[in-house]
């Protein structure tokens, strides 16, 4: 691990010179022995020159439990690029994930560079912005604490909020880490004179946003505007699967777009057994269809939504499109008109890249 560290830091601070260590800025992945393993790395003349992480997560979201495998510090020392050195490692991590049996991958990378190991740009939810005048119709009966990650206390109560919107299943102990990375702060609203939560955010003041957020919409939407009058402005992403919250700010937002990652469909079979709550529930009585998904060397996996029917047969960055992405399912080449059922957007969480920069 020390020598990692050291070529780690050797790659990204040539182009950054102000770029931490990155056991300084990530002490709970670095420092820890279980997840300092996940790194793959090929070696030339026996010193290292790639690597790739990948780490997995389990995301809550809409009442499920969905295994995703996140993507990070990839490197590959200047003088052995263009060589295969990260396709190789790539190609090797994505079998590892198929074997430890993530649904997904998630990336922040470039899609001209992933795009071709089967990563592919989807929809991810919503991006509000509000200006500094919302503010003025904060809920009186409300108030905010502001403290400092590094200062405040992830109370037990406060951690079991968390099951009242998406996130990732963690632990208390590494969340109270997640908040010390950067200049984090911790905000809680309460009513006036309680000393109960209504809800709670992780606001990073420099960015203006709200990365992370529970509790009841009435108590999210004055820590949105009490941000707004603070920071002169405001952002925040929200889930699809967030319906309430989404309505109210997009009532009184002052601009929205999509937002969007990367994701690659590591097992179709995986991510229907997963998402199938959500997906039960939004099919219409008596649907079904198969999904066969094409792999690399020939390969292909199939699982069936409702009680199976015509097959639809993708390649993987398809089929994160049509799970995953904006479309309409019939605007994907490969698809008829009759499954046209197979609208249902399957939510993905704003947390992942807001506090786990992998």
């Amino acid at each position: 691990m020390p020598e990692l560290l050291d070529f780690l830091y050797g790659i990204f601070a040539a182009n950054n010179p102000t770029h931490p260590r990155f056991e300084w800025l990530y002490p709970d992945m670095f420092l820890d022995e279980e997840k300092a393993g996940r790194h793959l790395v090929l070696r030339s003349g026996g010193r290292i020159v790639s690597s790739v992480g990948t780490y997995p997560m389990k995301l809550n979201i809409a009442g499920c439990e969905v295994s995703i495998a996140g993507v990070g510090q990839v490197a590959t020392a200047p003088e052995m690029m263009g060589r295969g050195c990260m396709s190789r490692l790539l190609e090797a991590s994505i079998t590892r994930m198929e074997e430890e049996g993530a649904a997904l991958s998630w990336l922040g990378g470039r899609h001209d560079r992933y795009g071709r190991f089967g990563w592919e740009y989807v929809f991810r939810g919503y991006n509000y912005s509000f200006i500094e005048k919302i503010g003025r119709s904060a809920d009186d009966s409300l108030e905010v604490t502001q403290e400092k990650g590094a200062d405040a206390a992830m109370t037990g109560e406060l951690f079991a909020m968390r099951g009242s919107n998406s996130h990732i299943s963690d632990t208390i102990s590494n969340y109270s880490v997640l908040m010390r990375r950067s200049d984090a702060e911790l905000w809680v609203a309460r009513r006036r004179g309680s000393a109960e939560p209504v809800a709670w955010a992780i606001v990073f003041p420099g960015a203006k946003r709200l990365a992370e957020y529970c509790g009841a919409a009435d108590g999210v939407m004055h820590l949105v505007k009490v941000a707004a009058v603070r920071f002169s402005g405001a952002g925040l992403f929200v889930s699809s699967a967030d319906k309430e919250l989404n309505e109210r700010l997009r009532a009184e937002s002052s601009g929205m777009t999509f937002g969007g990652q990367m994701l690659l469909v590591v097992s179709i079979g995986k991510v229907l057994e997963q998402y199938a709550p959500y997906i039960n529930s939004r099919l219409p009585a008596g649907f079904g269809a198969t999904l066969r998904m094409r792999l690399p060397g020939g390969r292909c996996e199939e699982a069936s939504i409702g009680g199976g029917g015509a097959v639809v047969e993708l390649d993987r960055k398809l089929m994160a499109r049509l799970l995953f992405g904006p479309e309409r399912a019939t605007q994907i080449p490969g698809v008829g008109r009759g499954l046209a059922p197979l609208d249902t957007v399957l939510p993905l969480p704003c947390s992942v890249p807001d506090l786990y920069h992998v």
